[in-house]
């Protein structure tokens, strides 16, 4: 029997793992009190791309083919986005109430707008090639190591 794919469960799953390694990571450096860096939160968006891939192999036997592959990175890239966006904003509200978002909108328009663009850009880039690479070449390497141990 043929299961029908749907993206949409792998995006749920990507999601929710992403979105408990950033929570985690928050608190670590809180804990710790330790600064943020972009190399742990790729860490993080690698590992819900492993565990995704690893359920979509899984589940069908067979890497994601070059469509399936497209819409699981741009699916995972605006939802991790989304994920940070709101758990930034839920940070604030319960850190410091509307006052708080009021306050970030002020100190966002003391910023050089070119330089924060930029920053997204780059960002955004380095989160695409390991998506790209996630999706791509970690998956067939993940396929080839599932089908070595039986798991498939």
């Amino acid at each position: 029997m043929i299961k029908k794919l749907s993206i949409k469960q792998y995006i749920l799953k990507f999601g929710t793992v992403y979105t408990l390694g950033i929570i985690i990571l928050a608190v670590g450096f809180v804990i710790f009190e330790l600064s943020h860096s972009t190399a742990a939160s790729i860490i993080v968006l690698m590992v819900a791309a492993f565990f995704t891939v690893a359920e979509f192999i899984q589940d069908y036997e067979r890497v994601p083919n070059k469509k399936e592959r497209t819409m699981l990175i741009w699916s995972s890239f605006l939802t991790s986005w989304l994920v940070i966006a709101f758990l930034m904003l839920a940070a604030m509200l319960l850190l410091g109430g509307w006052q708080a978002v009021t306050e970030l909108g002020s100190i966002v328009s003391q910023f050089d707008l070119t330089k924060m663009i930029g920053t997204i850009a780059m960002i955004s880039l380095a989160y695409l090639l390991v998506l790209f690479f996630s999706y791509g070449k970690l998956a067939q390497m993940q396929y080839k190591a599932m089908r070595n141990k039986a798991a498939l």
